[in-house]
């Protein structure tokens, strides 16, 4: 339950709007900090100004030289106070700030503007009980995930598992578990999934157990490319929501709350894709870029360092849906399918300058073939992923 709340006064051009939220805050028994890229003595001048010193504290040391110092010192309070960590929330949207939050674990109340309506809403949703897997984020179930669980990959059928993909334990866990638990982060999730995995393996049973509220679309058929897959969701995603979108058979080493907070707040670009280094297997997708800019995509041609791993963060899930539309009305397709690599091909036709994003993940693995879990399974359970993730 939050009790203390940090609150960045230079986001406050009315001194009235400041007074009210405080004094409101204030008054329903919350401990209220002042934060700021000032110095202390500059900070309690416009506190005092803004007539807010009643309600907002400040550090009793002058010596707060950087944001983190804020919150070190607030930590410290509160723990003195009995509080702990998850306790605090901010109150801000400066990136920097944010950020630095984010590495000191505090909770984040992320507003373009400031009501005490949308507070209260934020605070109510670090109150409630963190019902499924994901962890809580400043972006509170505003992003969108997707991961279609379509492909029977006769690979492994044939192969000493004779088992679809998704039917395989890793580790001593359904392989698609592992796929969902991934993205680690509090979102709507929206699986699509082949019928008969539902029906008779009961897939969608354990993943609504993982995820209470996600939303379940089940398909009698195999579509004619992930891409049509996801189309199947498009009511759920034809909005301004971000948009994550995730294949069924990778796992990246990567934190995915830094990268989507990175995308959100400090990019303009539509489309972000996750790249990693494959070291010239041409069995990839691979990208020339000019610095962080995706210039071009080159199907099966291993031309620099950068490959595509299979998962895009749109800005916005109607631009997925728009350009997706426009692959399909064009019969664009990769090995006879509609994929969701040549729907960012689209994006780099209409806009071909600083509309596409890369940023690498650390480590990358697609289970195409059998030999590919057993090498995650070698690589999860070895001295260097257990001393470095």
């Amino acid at each position: 339950m939050i009790k203390i709340i940090a609150i960045n006064i230079s986001n406050f051009s009315c001194k009235e709007q400041l007074k009210y939220i405080s004094s409101e805050l204030h008054s329903r028994g919350y401990y209220l900090f002042g934060i700021g890229s000032s110095s202390v003595k500059e900070l309690n001048r416009d506190l005092q100004t803004l007539e807010c010193k009643d309600y907002i504290k400040t550090p009793n040391t002058n010596n707060i030289i950087t944001i983190t110092d804020y919150y070190f010192d607030i930590i410290k309070t509160a723990i003195e106070m009995g509080y702990s960590i998850s306790q605090i929330l901010l109150i801000d949207n400066e990136y920097n700030n944010i950020k630095a939050a984010q590495k000191c674990n505090i909770q984040i109340c992320y507003l373009n503007y400031y009501n005490i309506e949308s507070i209260l809403e934020c605070i109510q949703y670090y109150k409630s009980q963190n019902i499924g897997i994901g962890k809580k984020t400043l972006f509170q179930k505003s992003i969108n995930i997707v991961i279609p669980i379509m492909g029977d990959n006769t690979r492994f059928l044939t192969s000493f598992y004779r088992l679809e993909r998704n039917l395989i334990t890793v580790m001593n866990k359904p392989f698609y578990t592992w796929i969902a638990s991934n993205l680690q982060i509090d979102a709507n999730y929206i699986f699509i999934i082949r019928e008969h995995l539902c029906r008779i393996h009961k897939i969608d049973i354990v993943l609504q157990s993982m995820f209470p509220n996600c939303t379940i679309i089940k398909s009698e058929h195999k579509t004619e490319g992930n891409a049509c897959s996801i189309l199947l969701a498009e009511k759920y995603i034809n909005d301004d929501h971000p948009l994550i979108v995730v294949n069924d058979n990778q796992w990246l080493k990567w934190n995915v709350e830094d990268l989507i907070t990175d995308f959100l707040l400090q990019e303009t670009a539509l489309l972000q894709i996750i790249s990693f280094n494959p070291y010239g297997n041409n069995k990839f997708h691979y990208i020339t870029t000019n610095d962080k800019f995706v210039q071009s995509i080159h199907l099966n041609k291993p031309i620099s360092e950068n490959a595509l791993t299979e998962v895009y963060f749109w800005r916005r899930g109607k631009d997925f849906i728009k350009y997706t539309h426009k692959m399909n009305s064009k019969n664009k397709r990769f090995i006879g399918e509609f994929c969701t690599t040549l729907v960012t091909n689209e994006v780099l036709d209409e806009i071909p300058m600083n509309s596409v994003i890369h940023v690498p993940c650390e480590r990358y693995f697609i289970f195409n073939e059998a030999h590919c879990i057993e090498e995650f399974e070698k690589w999860f359970q070895s001295d260097e992923f257990n001393h470095q993730f």
